[in-house]
C-alpha cells in the first residue's frame, strides 16, 4: 500500500512539474500605409512531451462575417517560421474560419526544454476607419491557446506622421474586458502593452490603438476587394436541370402573380391640392412606392421642422436637429410624434445627424417604420415578398442541382461565374437607382465572357458552356421581373394612390396659367411650406419650388425652420440639394458601423475583439 501511495504521489508531482506553459509571448505589429499589418509573434514555450512533442500549431482567424451574413477571407501571407532562431519546417492550411500553421516534423521529437518559436505574417485590410480617427483593433494574444501564458507584451508601430490618440487593452476569455495590461505610449508612433499578470489557458489580450486621420488613405471598394475574397459555396450544374428548372420557376411566379399580384384597375387621375386622407408626408411616399426608402424618413423630419417642433441647421455639410417650443406649432401625426419622442424624449436639446448617434437615430427609425407599417401597409398594399422567397430558393436549388451533374476538372470556372452573377443579382435587388440596376443586370448576364477569356487555358469546352449563358441570364430576368410585378395595392390603396398621383400632378404643374384653370388656392407662403414636405416625398420638390421662386424673392423669404446654405432666388436648387443630402445623412446616421468595424477605443472593447485571434497548441 505504501509503495502504491508513493507511486501515485510521484506521478502527481511529475505531472505537475511537467506542465507545459508559454513562458513568454511577445508580439510586434507594424501598421503599413496600404492598410495591412506585419505581425511578428515570438513564443517561448516549455516543452515537456505532454502536449508538445513535435512542435506547435497556430490558428489565426482570417474570416469575417459581416452584418449581411457574407463571409470574407482576408489575405494572409506567412513569411517566416523559426525555432530557436533557425528555419523550421511548417505547413499552412485554410480552415472554415482561420488559417492553420502547423510547425515541426512528424519524425522529429523536440528536446524537453524551452523553445522559442518566431512566426512572421502579414494580413491585408486590418486598419479600421472612423469619422474622427483610424484604428488598429487586434486580438494580439489569441484566446484559444491550450497553455497558460506567464508573461507577454505587444509592441505597435504606426507609420510616419501618425499621432497616437488613445490606447486600450483587454484581457480574459472571449467577451471579457478585464484590464490586466499596462498600455504605454512610447512616442507619437509607438505604443506598448505589457501584461501585469499571467493569462490562463483560453485567455488572451486584445489591443486598440487609435490615431489621427489622413496618415493612411481610407480603402475604396476596389481596394477592399483586393484585401479580401468572398467565400462562395461550391456547386455544379447541367443544362438540362437548368432549363427545366427555369420553366418550373416561371410557372410558379406566373401562377402566384395571377393569384396575388394583379393590380386593381387604376382610376382617373385628377389634379388636387388637398392632401389625401390627411396623411403626413412620409406615409404619402410609403404608400405611393409600396415600401420604405430613405426619403420617407427624411420627409417626415422636414415636416416636423415646418410644423415648428424642431429646427434643422447645416454647417460644413453636417446637419443638426434641435427641438424647440413654438407658439405656432402645428399638430403632429402619430408617426411624427414617434420620431420626436425617440430622438429627444421629453427634453429640448440638439442632436447631430451623425453616425456617432446611430443608436438614437436607429431606434427612432425602427419605431417610425413599425408605426407606418402597422397603420398603412396591410390596409393599402402588400409587397408579397413572402412569395418571392420560395422563387429565390427554387432558383438556388436549380443551380445546385444542375451543377451537381457535371464532373469536369475545370469546374472552378463555373464557381467563379456563379459567384459573380450572384453578387450582381443581389445588387439588382438592393440598388435604389435604376441606372445601377441596369448596369448590374448587364453584368449579371455577360460576366461569363471575360471570365472565359481569363481562364482560356483551362480544358473546359466553350461549346458546352455557351448554352448556359442565356439560361443563367433568363433565371436572373425571371426573378427580377416578378420582384416588381408581385407587389400590389388593395382596392382602397389603389384609390388612395390615385389621389396621391393627383396631388403630385398638381405640384408638378409649373405653369401659372394652367394652375389658374384648376382654380387652385392662393399661391402664398402658407401653401408653399404646407406642401413642401409632400413635394420632397413625391420627388417634385424642384418643380414645386421653382413655381414660387419669384414670390419668395419678392417677400425676402428665409425659412424659419432651416438655418444654413440658402438662396431664395434659387429655391429649386436648394430644394433638390436639401432632399438628397438630408436623406443621405439620415440614412448614414441611422446605420450602425459594421460589426467588423466596431471600435476598441474609449474603453468599450473586450478580449477577443478586433481582427486576428484564433489560438494554438502542440502536437
Amino acid at each position: 500500500m505504501k509503495r502504491l501511495l508513493a507511486v501515485i504521489l510521484l506521478t502527481t508531482v511529475w505531472s505537475v512539474s511537467a506542465q507545459e506553459i508559454i513562458e513568454n509571448y511577445d508580439v510586434e505589429i507594424e501598421v503599413m500605409t496600404d492598410r495591412s499589418i506585419r505581425v511578428t509573434e515570438e513564443i517561448t514555450v516549455k516543452v515537456e512531451g505532454v502536449n508538445i512533442s513535435r512542435g506547435l500549431f497556430r490558428d489565426i482567424k482570417d474570416v469575417l462575417v459581416d452584418d449581411d451574413g457574407k463571409k470574407y477571407r482576408y489575405f494572409l501571407d506567412v513569411e517566416q517560421v523559426l525555432r530557436d532562431g533557425n528555419e523550421e519546417p511548417y505547413s499552412v492550411s485554410r480552415g472554415e474560419t482561420e488559417t492553420n500553421i502547423r510547425i515541426g516534423e512528424a519524425d522529429v521529437l523536440l528536446e524537453h526544454r524551452n523553445h522559442t518559436y518566431t512566426i512572421v505574417y502579414t494580413m491585408r485590410g486590418q486598419v479600421r476607419f472612423f469619422v474622427d480617427f483610424d484604428e488598429l483593433y487586434w486580438n494580439a494574444i489569441a484566446q484559444y491557446w491550450e497553455f497558460p501564458i506567464r508573461e507577454g507584451s505587444v509592441l505597435v508601430k504606426l507609420p510616419q506622421g501618425a499621432e497616437i490618440i488613445e490606447l486600450n487593452g483587454y484581457t480574459g476569455g472571449y467577451g471579457e474586458s478585464t484590464k490586466q495590461v499596462e498600455p504605454q505610449r512610447v512616442n507619437n508612433t509607438t505604443a506598448t502593452f505589457v501584461l501585469t499578470s499571467p493569462l490562463d489557458s483560453k485567455e488572451g489580450l486584445s489591443v486598440s490603438v487609435t490615431w489621427n486621420k489622413g496618415v493612411i488613405a481610407e480603402a475604396t471598394p476596389e481596394q477592399m476587394a483586393e484585401d479580401r475574397v468572398e467565400l462562395v459555396p461550391e456547386g455544379r450544374y447541367t443544362i438540362y436541370y437548368l432549363y427545366g428548372g427555369i420553366i418550373i420557376i416561371f410557372l410558379y411566379y406566373y401562377l402566384i402573380w395571377r393569384r396575388v399580384g394583379v393590380d386593381p384597375k387604376k382610376g382617373a387621375i385628377i389634379p388636387r391640392w388637398e392632401v389625401p386622407g390627411d396623411l403626413s408626408a412620409g406615409p404619402v411616399r410609403y404608400i405611393k412606392n409600396m415600401g420604405y426608402d430613405n426619403e420617407v424618413f427624411a420627409s417626415s423630419i422636414i415636416s416636423l421642422a415646418i410644423k415648428r417642433h424642431i429646427d434643422i441647421s447645416k454647417e460644413k455639410k453636417k446637419f443638426t436637429l434641435t427641438r424647440i417650443k413654438h407658439e405656432k406649432a402645428q399638430p403632429l401625426s402619430t408617426e411624427e410624434m414617434v420620431i420626436l419622442e425617440k430622438l429627444f424624449g421629453s427634453s429640448y436639446k440638439s442632436i447631430e445627424v451623425d453616425q456617432a448617434n446611430h443608436r438614437t437615430f436607429g431606434n427612432a427609425l425602427s419605431a417610425y417604420r413599425k408605426d407606418i407599417k402597422k397603420k398603412h401597409k396591410k390596409r393599402n398594399f402588400s409587397n408579397n415578398y413572402g412569395w418571392i422567397v420560395p422563387g429565390i430558393l427554387l432558383s438556388f436549388a436549380v443551380l445546385i442541382l444542375s451543377m451537381a451533374q457535371i464532373n469536369d476538372p475545370t469546374l472552378p470556372v463555373f464557381f467563379v461565374i456563379l459567384a459573380l452573377q450572384g453578387v450582381f443579382l443581389i445588387g439588382i435587388f438592393m440598388a435604389k437607382k435604376w441606372v445601377i440596376r441596369i448596369v448590374m443586370f448587364v453584368f449579371a448576364g455577360f460576366m461569363a465572357i471575360p471570365i472565359l477569356v481569363i481562364y482560356s487555358d483551362l480544358s473546359l469546352d466553350l461549346n458546352v458552356l455557351v448554352p448556359f449563358i442565356p439560361g443563367l441570364l433568363g433565371l436572373g430576368i425571371i426573378n427580377y421581373i416578378f420582384f416588381f410585378l408581385l407587389p400590389a395595392p388593395t382596392v382602397a390603396g389603389r384609390r388612395l394612390m390615385d389621389e396621391i398621383e393627383g396631388l403630385k400632378m398638381y405640384m408638378k404643374t409649373a405653369e401659372k396659367e394652367r394652375l389658374d384653370l384648376m382654380n387652385p388656392p392662393e399661391e402664398d407662403l402658407q401653401l408653399f411650406e404646407k406642401l413642401f414636405p409632400y413635394a420632397l416625398a413625391l420627388g417634385v420638390e424642384q418643380k414645386w419650388s421653382r413655381k414660387f421662386e419669384k414670390m419668395l424673392d419678392r417677400i425676402d423669404y428665409s425659412p424659419e425652420w432651416y438655418h444654413g446654405d440658402f438662396n431664395r432666388a434659387h429655391m429649386a436648387v436648394f430644394s433638390a440639394s436639401l432632399g438628397s443630402s438630408f436623406a443621405s445623412s439620415l440614412s448614414t446616421a441611422s446605420t450602425s458601423p459594421q460589426s467588423s468595424s466596431s471600435s476598441g477605443s474609449g474603453g468599450g472593447g473586450f478580449s477577443g475583439g478586433g481582427g486576428g485571434g484564433g489560438g494554438g497548441g502542440g502536437w
